[in-house]
């Protein structure tokens, strides 16, 4: 019984985790993003000089 309570325990603060989790995804995504678009426009930048 003891083991049962632990486990709905550790799932319940998942669940509270999850949605900080996928914020932190997107995060790390959008940085990706932006750093090749940084890059897309330096060398833009360059090639137009």
């Amino acid at each position: 019984m003891r083991h049962k309570d632990i486990s709905v325990q550790t799932r319940e603060n998942l669940s509270q985790l999850s949605p900080l989790l996928s914020l932190t995804k997107k995060c790390q995504f959008l940085e990706r993003h932006e750093r090749e678009l940084i890059l897309e426009g330096f060398l833009l930048f360059l090639l137009s000089i």
